[in-house]
Order: structure tokens, then sequence, then C-alpha cells
């Protein structure tokens, strides 16, 4: 059995091994990270003709610009992923509910909806995200890159059919060091790609013309040789 001394001796050993060994893991603060929304201004109206009702999908990325951590183009070209900071969605489900509320501010819809929406609608608006990062190529002059492709389709007729492409890109500065300058650059830089794309919206669209009657088109074609 060890005595009291021996015991007292034993424990200011171990903390002097600790010290020496410079072992500070109850000193050392834990990481912090921070999750963000995207948080893009409101769109503003646009002119052109009233053209019925919209659905949006879900927006597709590119990988790697599907994840939630912000994503770190650096100036050697190498990519980096944050482990700490990032969103608190997809980009996928907050850029669709952006685009949403941008085409319905818009004033070009009579009603706007979100994927899933247990009615049928006269157009549905789909789209992929090929760029969604911050470039920090030039570290004296970072911005966050936005490129978004949507698609116009129309379902009035019988089949659905692609009548627009929208784009959008843009380089947005970053204007600050701080995780939370990179998340605000990213609601610019979404805010003025929905721009583009619903300023990209034709100013009216004409219904699908059925395709004719073939018994109707060859009875036409007989009435004029018989003529």
């Amino acid at each position: 059995m060890f005595s009291r001394a021996t015991l007292r001796m034993a424990f200011a050993v171990g903390a002097s091994v600790l010290s020496l060994a410079g072992c500070d893991a109850f000193d050392r603060p834990a990481p912090t990270g921070a999750q963000y929304m995207l948080s893009p201004s409101k769109q503003a109206p646009i002119e052109g003709a009233a053209l019925g009702t919209a659905m949006v999908m879900r927006f597709s990325a590119i990988p790697p610009f599907d994840g939630r951590p912000f994503l770190y183009k650096t100036s050697d070209g190498s990519w980096r992923a944050d482990a700490y900071n990032g969103f608190l969605s997809d980009p996928s489900d907050m850029i669709c509910d952006a685009t949403a509320r941008a085409f319905s501010r818009s004033g070009r819809f009579s009603l706007v909806g979100i994927q899933g929406l247990a009615v049928r609608c006269d157009f549905m608006i789909d789209g992929v995200i090929e760029s969604f990062y911050s470039d920090y190529s030039d570290p004296e002059r970072p911005v966050v890159v936005v490129e978004i492709h949507s698609y116009l389709l129309d379902g009035r007729g019988g089949r659905t059919r692609m009548i627009a492409h929208m784009g959008g890109k843009t380089r947005t500065p970053i204007q600050g060091a701080a995780p939370k300058d990179v998340a605000d650059a990213f609601s610019v830089a979404v805010s003025e790609v929905l721009d583009q794309i619903v300023r990209g919206l034709p100013a009216e669209v004409e219904a699908e013309k059925p395709a004719p009657d073939a018994n109707a088109t060859k009875a036409a074609a007989q009435f004029e040789v018989d003529s």
C-alpha cells in the first residue's frame, strides 16, 4: 500500500510531466464555427406579361458546390472546405426558396410554388448550380463566385417543353475577413444572379399549338386533289 507522501509525490511528478509536455487540454479553447442562411435582397418587379402559375423545382448542384461548408479556392489553385463555417441548409434548398421568392416578387406570375405543391402549374422553373464558392486566388481581392443556369418549362400542353434559358453569373467582393462577411457576399451574389435570371424571362409566351389531327389533314389533302 502506498503512503500519503508517496501519492502526493506521484501526483506532483505527473503534473510536472504534463506541464513540461505542453499539455493544455484543459485550457485550449474549443474551435468555434457558425452556420448561415442566404438572405438575398427583395427582387424588384419586372415588366412583362403575366405568365400564369409556376412551380420552382429543387435546383441540382454540380459537385463540389453541393455541400454546406464554405468552399474556398486558394491562391495556389487548390480547394479547401471550411471545417467550422458554412450554411445551415444545402445550397440547393436555399436557392430553391430564394428563386421562388424572386419570381413571386417579380410580378410575372400569378402564383409561384415550390416542388411538392399538390397542384398542377402552367410552368416549371428548373436549374443547375454551376459555381458556388469563395475565390481567394487573389488574397487581396477575394470574391464569391455564383453561376446558375435556369430553364423555363411550359407544361400547359400535352407535353412539357423548354421555352427559355435564363442564366446568371457574378463575382461579388468579400468585404472583410470574418465568416459572416463571406456569408453576406454569398447573399449579395445570389441576389444579383437571380435578378439576371428573372430579367431573362421572355416578355410573353404563346400557348403551344395543338398538333393537327391526322384525319383532318388527310381529308383536306384529298379535298385539294378532288378540286
